[in-house]
């Protein structure tokens, strides 16, 4: 989604990388151009501490952001206030492909940090029971409950924040979720269906070879995100649901 943002629409996000080249400890706002030619503001809106400092710079009323990618959802809306309100918009995935994506990531990256085990030489059922798997990050998200148990009222709480607050999309409809926010947010570029084959080919039948669905890693990792499940099914109706709206 932030390439097809970033490079089919020309558009400045503000996520991690325009901390990038020491731009970390800039005093004031700027948008940067990287070596791709795709333009960030100097902030990281994906940590608490960076989105504190996005805040005291005054990214929203800069108005210099025209996407703010934010998977701390409420540590991000701290960016906003009254006056500069943001629109939410999220791609979601089915949890246990998510995780298996996740751990494809973490097996092919080289870690500095001994607080991380060596996960090339862990199983997808290793670990789909460590301490390291992702455990219901949706609905965790939605409700604001990093920690702790999780109980039906905060499925419930996170699916009606859903149905108010966001518009969906799926990444197993990934075109069809792109088109959905091009028409809803009014973007406007050139030569889009090209664009979008030259940033996501094939994209999907790469994505989560890690994990197959009647396995033993799936059932593992589908009881350790057992809420994010029913939270997914909610997703899937309310992109049917908003077709109409969007349309509109």
């Amino acid at each position: 989604v932030k390439d097809y943002i970033g490079m089919c629409f020309d558009m400045v996000l503000a996520n991690e990388v325009g901390i990038a080249e020491n731009h970390n400890n800039d005093k004031e706002l700027q948008v940067v151009q990287m070596s791709s030619g795709r333009r960030y503001v100097n902030v990281d809106t994906t940590t608490t501490r960076g989105i504190i400092r996005a805040k005291e710079l005054g990214l929203a009323p800069s108005g210099l952001a025209d996407v703010v990618v934010a998977p701390l959802l409420y540590d991000g809306s701290y960016i906003f206030d009254q006056e500069h309100r943001g629109r939410m918009f999220a791609m979601f995935h089915h949890p246990v492909l998510r995780a298996g994506s996740i751990f494809n990531y973490l097996q092919q990256s080289t870690w500095e940090s001994t607080d991380h085990p060596d996960f090339k030489s862990m199983t997808v059922e290793q670990y789909a029971q460590s301490k390291h798997v992702e455990n219901n990050f949706m609905t965790r998200q939605l409700v604001n409950k990093p920690k702790g148990l999780l109980t039906q009222d905060d499925v419930v709480l996170a699916k009606d924040i859903m149905r108010q607050k966001c518009l969906v999309g799926l990444a197993s409809k990934l075109h069809e979720s792109l088109d959905r926010f091009t028409r809803y947010f009014g973007w406007e570029g050139n030569n889009l269906a090209e664009c979008k084959r030259k940033i996501i080919p094939n994209r999907n039948s790469q994505m989560h070879l890690a994990v197959r669905e009647g396995t033993t890693a799936w059932a593992l990792l589908e009881e350790v995100n057992y809420f994010d499940i029913q939270l997914y099914a909610h997703a899937i109706t309310l992109f049917e649901e908003q077709e109409s709206i969007v349309e509109k």
